[in-house]
């Protein structure tokens, strides 16, 4: 046993002597072929890497090769609300080649229309950018951003951007003007009317559409298009076509009575009766008219929506009616209708209601902006002019120009008056606007030469003041545009008063169709004789008075910002008469 044990144990020695030169034999065998075997593969994988590798420098080499270079006429671009700028852009490849170069725009500002044509060209040739503005443009500065990508075989290889500097400017005041051809604007090209009107008004019924046309084009709106809608009043002729529809509890009557006999009558314009705004089924009369009739357009003047009994019965001799009878109740029915005026959608109209007055006797139509959201305007009609007379409510009236100064989004269009575009009424116009101007809340109409059908626009309304150096706090105190007959004691008017019945203000940069030319003033006196411009109330100095020479716009008008001298101490104001200063 024992000697068997040592046979094994001798035996496996001798296997354990030969096992390292077996394993190392073996190892060796199969090292060599392993190596053989991945000598192999690394040579099919350095061949692989070395063909994947050629591959990938004929693809570097292809698109490093193509350079793309986009070359234009201007990098910086004034482009003034209303206009058309047209630029030049060349795409080359300096380097390598592509069939075509396409081209798309980034960065572009709401309200500002862009094309490219063509949208892309072969490498050495030129596309056309056209940029316009339309009146809901915002001014400021704008990056627009021209990309244009070369592409071969359906992969972009390469990639360049232009950045170009656009800065929109205004290049006057918000404007108002009736663009119908049939009471005003007739002639007035649709460039004109883009170029200079903000808000342009129909006058005519739903078939007058110059107006819409002239606002809206090409996807882009140049200007608000507002619709005349009277629901108040129905006069013998010119009216809407309610008459026929009507029930007797359509109409108002005088207190005490509901029959026909004694429907409320005036006799302006032919004669007529006044609609009962407090009926739901007048409100639906109209709401189904104007969807019909007015659907395309922005907005709606809604004539005759006063705030007092009195306005709104003027001149049937009554201030109070069986179904409206106090001022309270007339606004409320006003809001009612002003809900029912919405588009086909339901979508509201943009609403600017002839109801203000500064007259500070009579209760005021204030309360009902926001009221619903969409009314947003009130226009005051006969001031600050009408028909050569001063407004005897000077204070009242830049205290409700203050008060909407101070709201979010509402404005106040101030409509004068004048037979003959007389000088003085431009001027004081013009410098009424400027004293209360705010942008968004101050809007110009300028009906100052009745006699003529031209645009209501007026070359002044180009001189746009910016940088204030006073501005007017909200009015307040007791009573203050209650209807009373009491002038705000705080606030309003007296930040502007230099003397008594004198009204000053000054902006730092005042700029002329988009061209600044330095600090401008307003003045304005209220008094029935002469002032002196004093030194006192003015904390820059000047060395002008803005002249005006020929008519509006249309039939060529001008100013000159420098056309004549002012000499503190010297230069005098005419009575009810105003002034506008220049450096």
């Amino acid at each position: 046993m024992i000697a068997s044990n040592n046979f094994t144990r001798s035996a496996q020695e001798h296997k354990r002597r030969r096992r390292p030169w077996s394993v190392l034999v073996h190892f060796t065998r199969h090292r060599l072929v392993r190596v053989a075997f991945v000598s192999v593969i690394a040579s099919l994988a350095l061949a692989g890497t070395a063909m994947s590798a050629s591959r990938h420098r004929k693809h570097h080499r292809g698109h490093a090769r193509i350079r793309l270079s986009l070359r234009y006429t201007r990098s910086r671009i004034s482009l003034p609300l209303g206009h058309t700028r047209t630029f030049r852009i060349l795409a080359k490849v300096t380097s390598g080649s592509v069939p075509l170069v396409a081209f798309r725009l980034g960065g572009l500002p709401a309200g500002v229309s862009a094309t490219v044509i063509p949208t892309s060209v072969i490498p050495g040739r030129a596309t056309m950018l056209t940029l316009t503005t339309g009146s809901f443009t915002r001014p400021g500065r704008y990056r627009v951003r021209v990309i244009g990508s070369a592409a071969k075989r359906g992969k972009v290889r390469a990639r360049k951007t232009a950045v170009l500097d656009v800065n929109v400017t205004p290049t006057h005041i918000a404007t108002w003007s009736t663009d119908d051809g049939c009471n005003d604007g007739a002639g007035a090209s649709a460039a004109l009317v883009r170029e200079w009107v903000t808000y342009a008004a129909s006058r005519c019924g739903p078939n007058a559409t110059k107006a819409l046309n002239n606002c809206h084009a090409n996807g882009l709106t140049y200007c608000t298009a507002v619709a005349y809608l009277d629901p108040e009043k129905v006069y013998s002729v010119g009216s809407v076509p309610i008459a026929a529809s009507a029930q007797e509890n359509w109409w108002l009557h005088e207190p005490g009575y509901t029959d026909s006999a004694h429907r409320i009558w005036f006799s302006a314009y032919g004669g007529g009766n006044v609609l009962n705004e407090d009926n739901p089924a007048v409100d639906s009369w109209f709401h189904s008219y104007v969807a019909q009739s007015y659907n395309s357009y922005d907005a709606l003047l809604v004539d005759e929506t006063v705030g007092s009994m009195s306005q709104e019965l003027y001149p049937s001799g009554f201030d109070s009616t069986e179904e409206i009878p106090t001022d309270v109740a007339l606004q409320a029915s006003h809001e009612q209708m002003a809900a029912a005026l919405t588009h086909q959608n339901g979508t509201p109209f943009l609403q600017i209601d002839n109801s203000l007055t500064a007259n500070d006797n009579l209760a005021t139509a204030l309360p009902m902006l926001n009221n619903p959201s969409s009314v947003v305007g009130v226009i005051t009609e006969d001031a600050p002019e009408y028909d050569g007379t001063l407004t005897l409510y000077f204070s009242t009236l830049l205290d409700e120009m203050a008060y909407v100064d101070h709201t979010a989004d509402d404005f106040v269009v101030l409509l004068s008056y004048d037979a003959s575009g007389s000088l003085t009424a431009r001027r004081v116009q013009a410098a009424t606007v400027m004293l209360g101007y705010s942008p968004g809340h101050t809007v110009s109409w300028s009906d100052l030469d009745t006699s003529s059908t031209d645009l209501e626009i007026w070359p002044e309304e180009g001189i746009l003041p910016t940088d204030p150096l006073q501005s007017m706090t909200e009015p307040g105190g007791a009573d203050c545009l209650a209807g009373k007959g009491v002038v705000c004691p705080t606030g309003g008017h007296s930040g502007l008063e230099v003397a008594p019945g004198v009204y000053r203000r000054e902006f730092g940069t005042c700029y002329d169709r988009g061209m600044a030319f330095g600090s401008c003033a307003a003045i304005v006196n209220t008094n029935s004789v002469p002032v002196r411009i004093q030194k006192s109330w003015l904390s820059r100095r000047y060395g002008h008075e803005v002249t005006m020479a020929g008519g509006d716009v249309q039939s060529g008008g001008t100013i000159n910002l420098s056309g004549a001298p002012m000499i503190a101490g010297r230069t005098m104001i005419a009575a009810d008469d105003a002034a506008l200063l220049s450096r």
